[in-house]
This record gives C-alpha cells, sequence and structure tokens, in this order.
C-alpha cells in the first residue's frame, strides 16, 4: 500500500531510534513500513530465538544481545512478544532500569497500557492491535494511546501502520472487543472459505482453481459491502430469489444458528483476551 508521509511525522520519526522486542511475522511487517522512513542503523532488534533474526540478515539493523540492550538504545520500544510473555519481560526490563523517557508501543493482545505504566511510570504508552492480513498491506490496526502520548507522537506510529492496511483509533475499554472483530476474525474467514473449498470438492468439483474461486467470492463480495450503499441485509436479499438456490442454503444456515455461533465466538474470543490482560 502506498502511503504519503507527512514530512512533519516523518521529521518525529528520523529523530528516534527504535527497539523491537520479538521480531515475528508481525514485527517483520511493521518493520517493512517503518524503513521507508527510518535508517536501518536507527533499529535495534532482539529475539530469544537468535535464529528469528537471520531473515533481517540483508539489512543493518543492530541485533542486540539482550530486551535491555535494545531498550536502552532506543526511543521508541515496539513490545512485539506473545501476550503471555509480557510479564517476564517487564520485570527483566524493570531490573535493568532502562526504561525511562521512553516511548511504548504494544501490539500484544489483551496487555493494557496500565500493564506497562504500573511497571515503568508514567510513559507514553500506545496499545495496537493489528491482523495478519498486515503481511500483505492489506491488515487493520486498532490503536489507542494514553495521555502521555502527544498528537504528533500518535499520529507518527499511526502512519507507520498505514503503511500496512487500515487503522481505526479506539478508546482503550474497546481494545478487548476489536480483537474478536478485527484481529481474530481472518481465522473465521479462512476456515469459511475452507469449508466452502471443501464442500465443492465433496461434490466432484476439480481441485484446479476451485480455491482461487472460492477467494474472489469473498473478496467480491467484501468488496461489494463496501462500495455498493446497501446494508448487509440488503445485499443478502439480492442474493436470495425467492424459493431459489441460495435461500435454501440460507435456510441450512439459520437452522445451523450460524449468526449465533459467530457471536457466541467473537464473545469467547474477548474473555480470552480479559484473560490475558490479567496474567
Amino acid at each position: 500500500m502506498n502511503v504519503v508521509f507527512d514530512p512533519e511525522e516523518v521529521l518525529i520519526m528520523k529523530q528516534l531510534k527504535f527497539a523491537f522486542l520479538g521480531v515475528g511475522n508481525m514485527a517483520s511487517a511493521i518493520l517493512g513500513g517503518l524503513q521507508q522512513i527510518v535508517d536501518d542503523r536507527d533499529i535495534y532488534l532482539f529475539d530469544r530465538l537468535p535464529e528469528a533474526l537471520n531473515k533481517f540478515s540483508a539489512r543493518t539493523y543492530h541485533r542486540c544481545a539482550s530486551a535491555a540492550e535494545a531498550v536502552a538504545a532506543a526511543d521508541c520500544i515496539f513490545f512485539a512478544v506473545k501476550p503471555q510473555n509480557i510479564p517476564e519481560l517487564l520485570d527483566e526490563l524493570r531490573l535493568a532500569d532502562v526504561c525511562h523517557n521512553k516511548i511504548i508501543v504494544s501490539i500484544a493482545a489483551g496487555i493494557s497500557i496500565k500493564t506497562f505504566t504500573d511497571a515503568f511510570g508514567d510513559l507514553p504508552v500506545i496499545r495496537t492491535m493489528p491482523n495478519t492480513p498486515m503481511l500483505i498491506g492489506q491488515g487493520v490496526t486498532a490503536l489507542c494511546r494514553n495521555a502521555a502520548v502527544d498528537d504528533e507522537t500518535f499520529s507518527a506510529i499511526r502512519e507507520v501502520f498505514d503503511t500496512t492496511g487500515h487503522t481505526i483509533v479506539l478508546d482503550e475499554p474497546d481494545m478487548n472487543k476489536i480483537i474478536s472483530v478485527t484481529s481474530s476474525s481472518p481465522a473465521y474467514i479462512f476456515l469459511f472459505i475452507k469449508s466452502i473449498y471443501e464442500s465443492g470438492l465433496a461434490q466432484g468439483l476439480a481441485e484446479e482453481g476451485l480455491l482461487e474461486a472460492v477467494c474472489h467470492s469473498v473478496i467480491g463480495s467484501a468488496k461489494l459491502v463496501l462500495q455498493s450503499d446497501k446494508t448487509p441485509d440488503e445485499l443478502i436479499a439480492m442474493v436470495c430469489s425467492k424459493k431459489g438456490t441460495t435461500e435454501q442454503a440460507m435456510h441450512k444456515l439459520e437452522e445451523g444458528r450460524f449468526a449465533e455461533i459467530i457471536h457466541q465466538a467473537m464473545l469467547a474470543c474477548t474473555k480470552r483476551a480479559e484473560e490475558l490482560g490479567r496474567t
């Protein structure tokens, strides 16, 4: 995705050094946006699996031997580890006493801003929740911040996530809820695609080109929702001719409580996010 960067925000970013704690797929996607603005020499990486850093061998990032080393060298710290690993990491950094005057950006599901300020004091903290389609520049990232984050810094960080897709700004009480809507929902959609594809195979359709056809049907349907002036219910009605084939399919989905199952799945997702925040 091509993003035209605001010159003032570029200036802010160029004045900062960045540390990434954890360099998995999400961190890699964020780095892809950041490297459009920031020199490699201003980026410090740490991962508990040293081999994870090998994928960046073509770049001149600093590879650090510890999280404390990366944090001490940087101004803005991206916490990109699994939520269950956050408490141990915070204890390590608190003991090293290296987090003074840092900007914190977290992508850890369920982990509150308060978790970081309890550990390090009243630092500026930006909490984010991206999703996996950001790996191809088609992601959705929700963001919120505490009062210590100024408008310029927040806009600059948001612009980095804009390079990976779409962003939405929320109040923190909604951050656990949005996980079920945007961050976990790709898995539901992958399952939906898989189910349609496998049913097609089971009915005797040839494998060649079938998965692509299913995916393009999903992509086209999503684009129609975005570009049409009709509601999802109105679009459903357009497809469902009276006593037609789609109507019969929809009856089966209704009998199986499809919408209610999705709702319950999303509630379970939100509940787990809240549990992670209490660990």
